[in-house]
């Protein structure tokens, strides 16, 4: 399996992770990306391999458009591992062990749920993975 580095490396482009502009420990992700900084690192080449969750938001946020877009599924024996929760998220929350939102006392727990919210949500309004021009798949271990 080729990294994100020895693709960039490969085809000679500059990778810009959107983890490098979100100010961490917030709880959420794309309220808390410094978009500005994000835009003018993204404008300064005409041609890189951007990464990240919620990749099509943040590219519309910023008014950039994907000429590619390739999207990562975990994978496990059974099929895609999230496409489950992905779909069902939204109309019922659940933490990581099964909790209900109410449930849910740790910090972290409620972290992760607010996160994995988000992310589901994402994927409810933009369907990254319909849309791509094509699809890694990785094995979620």
């Amino acid at each position: 399996m080729a990294s994100k580095l020895q693709v960039s490396d490969q085809l000679k482009l500059p990778v810009i992770s959107a983890d490098d502009y979100v100010t961490k420990n917030q709880g959420a992700f794309f309220q808390y990306l410094k978009l500005e900084e994000l835009a003018a690192a993204l404008r300064l080449h005409e041609l890189c391999i951007f990464e990240g969750v919620c990749c099509l938001q943040i590219l519309q946020a910023v008014g950039v458009h994907a000429n590619v877009l390739v999207y990562v599924k975990r994978m496990a024996i059974w099929g895609w591992a999230d496409e489950d929760e992905l779909e069902s998220f939204v109309s019922t929350p659940r933490g990581p062990s099964g909790a209900t939102p109410t449930e849910i006392r740790d910090p972290l727990q409620i972290t992760l749920r607010n996160l994995w919210e988000e992310v589901a949500q994402y994927h409810r309004q933009y369907r990254p993975h319909e849309v791509a021009n094509l699809m890694y798949e990785r094995n979620a271990a």
